[in-house]
């Protein structure tokens, strides 16, 4: 059986429809991945800028924080000044006038001079008592921190 330039012509023809549906199908196809990405980059964008806004601080804000830490930095070193001379002060007193013996001066000098590492886990030690003790009276079964 011999193909005729008919029979040629209308494969031809039939191949280039199926061809061209083919490829109008893989156009449509892309153009809504398109429409797709777009929608969601968008999405994302919106989500991102509802975060950057809920979670940062504006530069005048940040400033008067940054202020304010510096102030309190400032007030924290000349504090820790005093108290050195102070603790050192009260040891001098301690060690020179105290009727005490060796041993006792020597912890009360420690006594002082380690204050501000024994104070904290001091105070947190009581106000959780505190706070337990407050829970038991009131009956409140869970105590949460918000």
């Amino acid at each position: 059986m011999s193909y005729t330039d008919a029979h040629l012509t209308n494969a031809t023809r039939k191949l280039g429809t199926d061809m061209l549906s083919f490829q109008k199908q893989v156009l449509i196809n892309y153009t809504l991945l398109y429409d797709k990405v777009k929608a969601e980059n968008d999405r994302i964008t919106k989500t991102y800028d509802v975060m950057q806004n809920a979670n940062s601080a504006s530069g005048q804000k940040s400033k008067y924080v940054n202020q304010s830490t510096q102030i309190l930095q400032k007030i924290y070193y000349v504090l820790f000044w005093i108290y050195l001379v102070v603790a050192v002060g009260l040891s001098v007193v301690i060690y020179m006038y105290s009727k005490q013996g060796l041993y006792m001066k020597v912890f009360l000098i420690l006594l002082v001079l380690l204050f501000p590492f024994y104070i904290y886990p001091l105070e947190i030690f009581v106000f959780e008592i505190l706070r337990y003790l407050y829970s038991l009276v009131l009956s409140v079964v869970y105590v949460n921190n918000y």
